[in-house]
């Protein structure tokens, strides 16, 4: 019995060792298990990076437009691009291969990136063609031609301006001295206050200040009147506070300047011939100056119908005693400033001869003058 027992124990023994071996087996199979799942995740992730051998791909479908098709969409864009080849299937098979020459089974991290990095190559749209920026438009400005320049001169009329402002196609004659005429300027604050005095025949001469005018061709004739009118206003700005030491309105200055500018041909004599002016104006003498004359039989006459013997007494200083009704010539602010500022002199008259420039003589009464007019061949006695 007790070699039973022994043998019996023997057998539970030998049985109690012979199931170790198949505890460990379970172990081994879950690892087995677990293995193999490890490596069909690890053989499908490596498929999917040879995987190009079963697409097929138009390797025309991934190359760029070329420089001349990308030139012909945008101007602008003149840079090159570089063209990205499509791999073939061979190339597609031999990488995995070629990454993996130290190291037969690759890493996850490896073979993910491996494939995020074929796939996009694989799967990559064609290169987009620039939209080219659009360019806002320019606000348009007239061009060389639709604008003139056009000086005028100091002593100009009014018939003279608008002679030449239609020579310089900014509108007709017609049509500017009909606005001259007809239109209201009395937002402007000259010609409001000097009015329509009786008989004087345009009412913007003497205002029209000269200088240089940029003007569109076929300007509306009132806006070019209006660009005169301003000019003179911030012209003469400062000479408004002298006004008052001859108790003169501005027009009685622009009058006496449009005298004064055509009487006055050189300049450097200006300021003496200014003062002869006054001194025949304080003493209620007549002015009588030529000037006067003449503008009625150039300016007036060819430009006015109907009865125009009444400018004569108007504008004619043989005949009226003080200012005639209006100015006959647009003064500068040379003349201007003369007309303000005389020389003191004592002188009463004055002639000029025939020279260029003319040569002035001044006299104290009327018995010199008449001498010395007779002795040069000045005036009517002239050859």
């Amino acid at each position: 019995m007790a070699n039973k027992k022994i043998k019996t124990a023997d057998l539970l023994g030998d049985a109690r060792l012979s199931k170790k071996p198949h505890r460990y087996s379970s172990k081994h199979v879950l690892f087995t298990i677990v293995f193999t799942l490890l490596l069909i995740v690890l053989t499908f992730i490596f498929s999917a990076c040879g995987g190009k051998e079963t697409i097929e791909t138009d390797p025309s479908e991934n190359v760029p437009p070329s420089y001349e098709e990308t030139t012909s969409t945008t101007k602008r864009t003149q840079v090159k691009p570089t063209p990205t080849k499509a791999p073939t299937t061979s190339e597609s098979t031999a990488k995995p291969d070629s990454t993996s020459t130290t190291n037969t089974t690759p890493t996850t991290s490896e073979s993910t990136a491996a494939s995020t990095t074929t796939a996009a190559a694989t799967t990559a749209a064609p290169t987009p063609v620039p939209t080219p920026t659009p360019v806002p438009t320019p606000t348009p400005t007239p061009a060389p031609g639709h604008t003139v320049r056009v000086t005028i001169p100091e002593g100009f009329s009014m018939i003279q301006i608008i002679d030449r402002l239609a020579a310089a196609g900014v509108n007709s004659k017609e049509a500017l001295l009909s606005s001259a005429i007809n239109d209201d300027f009395s937002s402007f604050e000259v010609i409001r206050a000097a009015g329509m005095p009786a008989g004087r025949c345009w009412q913007l001469e003497g205002y029209l200040f000269p200088d240089t005018y940029e003007f569109y061709r076929n300007e509306d004739p009132k806006t070019v009147w209006s660009r005169f009118l301003r000019n003179f206003e911030a012209k003469t700005a400062a000479l408004r506070p002298q006004l008052a030491r001859f108790g003169w309105t501005m027009d009685n200055a622009v009058v006496f300047a449009s005298l004064l500018e055509k009487e006055a041909g050189n300049p450097a004599e200006i300021s003496t011939v200014s003062s002869v002016m006054h001194n025949r104006l304080n003493s209620g003498m007549r002015l009588d100056l030529d000037a006067s004359i003449l503008y009625v039989e150039n300016f007036i006459k060819p430009n006015i119908s109907g009865d125009i013997n009444r400018y004569n007494s108007y504008y004619n200083t043989y005949k009226t005693p003080a200012l005639p009704a209006g100015a006959i010539s647009n003064p500068g602010l040379s003349a201007l400033n003369a007309s303000l500022n005389p020389a003191s002199t004592d002188y009463y008259y004055f002639a000029t001869d025939s020279q260029e420039p003319p040569v002035y003589y001044y006299s104290r009464t009327l018995e010199e003058h008449e001498a010395l007019i007779q002795e040069k061949k000045i005036g009517r006695y002239a050859e």
